[in-house]
C-alpha cells in the first residue's frame, strides 16, 4: 500500500478516536455540567477545551459554569477539591488547572472567564526572566516551574497575548540551556533567582527533576514546552524558538520508549505533528504515529480511555483520571489532525 494511503489511514483513524472520545464526555454530563458526584476538578478541567474541539461549546459552557460556581474561590482562582485552601502543597505548578480552564474558556466562547483567570495568572509572572510560579498560596518562595511557565505561554499564544508568551518563551529557552546533562536528570524548577532548583525533599523529587529511573517520571513536562515553542514558532518564524522546541523534542526522544510509550505522551504528540509541519522530517512524523497508535489502542468502546500496559502494575486508573485522560487525548487528537489532515487528505 503506497506511505500517503497509510497516513491517511492512521489520520482516519484519529479522527474517529477523537469522535468517539467528544461524545463520550457529553455521556457523561447531566444538564448542569456536571459529572459523577465527588469528582474533583481533575476531572472537569480539561474537558471544556475538548467539548469545545469537539463541536459541543454548550457542553462546554454548561461545564464551565458548573466549575466556577463549584471550585473557583473569591480570585478566581481554582481549587482541585472543593474548599481546599492548601491544594498546593507540594504540587508545584499551582496554576496548572487554572490555565488549562482558560483555554477551554475561549474555545467555548467564554473570552470573558478566562481574561479573568489570565489576569490573576499575570500576578504570578516574573516579568524579569518569564517564569511563572509555583505556588500561588502564602507559603511560595518564589520558585518558577517549567510546567506552569509552559502552559502558560502556550495558552497566553492562543489568546494574543504576546507580551506574555514572548515572556514566557524566554524562560523555556533559558531553562533548556541550563540544563547540564538532561538526559540523564531534567530540572523542573528554578529558584527565586532563576537558578535551577537542586536541593529539595526526597518525597517531592518527581516535582523538581525528572530522571529516567523514576517512578512516573512527568515526561509530559518536557512536552509542553514543544508545543508552546513550536507554536511559537509557528507565529513569529523565529528559529529560536524552533531550535528549543527540536532540543526539547531530542531530550524527550533519547529517552526512548518508557518515555514515548507513556499515558503521558499526548502533548508530545501535539508538539511532534508542529515540528513535523515545520521541517518535514519524518522522523517526527514517525514518532507522532507511534505515540498516537499506542494511545488508540487503550481507547475502550465507550469512547473513554483505560490504563494502558504501562500502569498494569498501579491498578486502574479511578474516574477522575480516566476523565481526565479522555479530555486531554480527545483535544490533542482533535489539534493533529486539523493541522495534518492537509499533507495527507
Amino acid at each position: 500500500m503506497p506511505v500517503r494511503n497509510v497516513e491517511r489511514r492512521r489520520l482516519a483513524r484519529y479522527r474517529t478516536a477523537q469522535v468517539r472520545a467528544g461524545e463520550a464526555l457529553m455521556a457523561q454530563l447531566d444538564p448542569l455540567g456536571r459529572n459523577a458526584e465527588g469528582i474533583g476538578v481533575g476531572g472537569y478541567y480539561k474537558a471544556p477545551t475538548a467539548l469545545a474541539l469537539a463541536g459541543k461549546p454548550a457542553a462546554a459552557q454548561a461545564m464551565l459554569d458548573y466549575v466556577d460556581r463549584t471550585f473557583a474561590d473569591s480570585r478566581g482562582h481554582f481549587f482541585r477539591i472543593r474548599g481546599d485552601q492548601d491544594q498546593a502543597a507540594g504540587r508545584e505548578c499551582d496554576l496548572y488547572e487554572d490555565l488549562w480552564l482558560a483555554w477551554g474558556a475561549l474555545e467555548a466562547g467564554r473570552e470573558g472567564m478566562g481574561l479573568r483567570t489570565l489576569s490573576l495568572a499575570d500576578a504570578f509572572v516574573d516579568w524579569s526572566d518569564g517564569g511563572v510560579a509555583s505556588c500561588t498560596g502564602g507559603a511560595g518562595d518564589g520558585s518558577k516551574d517549567l510546567r506552569s511557565t509552559a502552559i502558560s505561554g502556550f495558552v497566553s499564544l492562543r489568546y494574543g497575548r504576546t507580551r506574555n508568551s514572548l515572556a514566557n518563551a524566554k524562560f523555556l529557552v533559558k531553562h533548556l540551556e541550563l540544563q547540564d546533562n538532561p538526559e540523564k536528570q531534567f530540572f523542573l524548577v528554578r529558584t527565586a533567582s532563576g537558578d535551577l532548583s537542586t536541593d529539595y525533599p526526597a518525597d517531592r523529587e518527581r516535582y523538581f527533576v525528572l530522571k529516567p529511573d523514576q517512578e512516573r517520571p512527568l515526561y509530559y513536562a518536557l512536552g509542553l514546552p514543544i508545543a508552546f515553542l513550536a507554536s511559537l514558532y509557528t507565529e513569529t518564524s523565529d528559529t529560536a524558538y524552533l531550535k528549543a522546541a527540536e532540543g526539547y523534542a531530542e531530550v524527550y526522544l533519547s529517552l526512548g520508549e518508557p518515555a514515548i510509550l507513556h499515558d503521558y505522551s499526548g502533548k508530545l504528540a501535539l508538539g511532534l505533528a508542529l515540528l513535523y509541519e515545520q521541517t518535514d522530517s519524518r522522523r517526527y512524523l514517525d514518532a507522532l504515529f507511534t505515540v498516537l497508535d499506542y494511545l488508540c489502542d487503550f481507547q475502550d468502546e465507550t469512547g473513554l480511555w483505560t490504563a494502558p500496559p504501562s500502569l498494569s502494575g498501579s491498578g486502574s486508573w479511578n474516574r477522575e483520571t480516566q476523565l481526565d485522560r479522555t479530555a486531554e487525548y480527545c483535544t490533542w487528537l482533535a489539534l493533529i489532525t486539523q493541522r495534518l489532515k492537509g499533507k495527507f487528505l
